[in-house]
């Protein structure tokens, strides 16, 4: 049986490729959507996962007017997020951006 997993030197160029898919999105799309699933370093502000977003993740709207602040580091996304009038700090590992999408979903790229 093959062994299907990763070497560090994928997991690093794949980040890498999130983290620049994700800089594309931001610059040319301004708002748009990433589908973070469940990881052992998400954290999700004070707010966490919610019901089913437990299983299956959740859809976050990103853009200069959802975000307060934003910055890529290698291994994650830091966010300031707004969830009806709360906002929220998240750290998003990149390994648990699963999709990334516009608006009209005319682009959308699904990651592993």
């Amino acid at each position: 049986m093959e062994d299907d997993s990763l070497t560090p030197e994928e997991i690093k160029s794949l980040r890498k490729f999130k983290a620049t898919l994700f800089d594309l999105y931001w610059d040319n799309f301004g708002f748009f959507y990433i589908h973070v699933v469940p990881h052992p370093e998400l954290q999700m502000g004070n707010r966490g996962l919610l019901g089913k977003e437990k299983e299956a993740g959740v859809i976050l709207a990103i853009g200069p007017t959802a975000c307060r602040e934003i910055a890529s580091e290698e291994d994650s996304l830091y966010a300031e997020l707004q969830f009806g009038l709360k906002w929220e700090k998240l750290l998003i590992p990149w390994d648990s951006i699963f999709r990334i999408f516009d608006k009209t979903q005319n682009s959308l790229t699904q990651l592993s």
